[in-house]
């Protein structure tokens, strides 16, 4: 992961799983990357010029087996959220923001087999792609790519 801001890697972690996502811009000026792990931490990397590179420690939370990871912000209440897809087909939501601390939803909100992929967004009150608005306002949505015959 190479960034044009610092010109060289930010981090490096030996066991990062090949997913990972990248989060958008939370207002807070800072850029956001979460981070899992093969051992099933989960972890925020934030950075600016200002302030360099921080890891949280301890990980933001530990799920076993992890196949996929997508996350976004809402900007209505300022929580950022990871959603988690584990190897067997487990769909979970780490949220958190610095006044309600860290939750991970238990049970899983879904479960689908064959999980391959997944993905993430929030949908605020300005409307869909420059379209009419035609969903309820500060909807989140997320996507799911399972392998066929699973």
């Amino acid at each position: 992961m190479r960034s044009q801001l610092f010109g060289s890697v930010l981090l490096a972690f030996s066991s990062c799983l090949t997913p990972f996502a990248l989060e958008a811009q939370s207002g807070d000026d800072l850029q956001h990357v979460i981070v899992a792990t093969q051992n099933g931490d989960i972890s925020e990397v934030f950075f600016s010029p200002t302030i360099g590179i921080h890891v949280t420690h301890p990980a933001l939370a530990n799920l076993p087996s992890i196949r996929a990871i997508a996350a976004y912000h809402t900007s209505n209440d300022g929580i950022q959220h990871i959603i988690v897809a584990t190897q067997n087909g487990e769909i979970h939501e780490v949220f958190f923001n610095s006044s309600i601390g860290v939750h991970v939803t238990q049970p899983a909100l879904v479960r689908f087999a064959g999980i391959v992929a997944i993905a993430a967004y929030f949908t605020p009150n300005d409307g869909i792609s420059g379209k009419p608005f035609q969903m309820p306002p500060n909807v989140t949505s997320i996507r799911v790519a399972t392998m066929r015959g699973s």
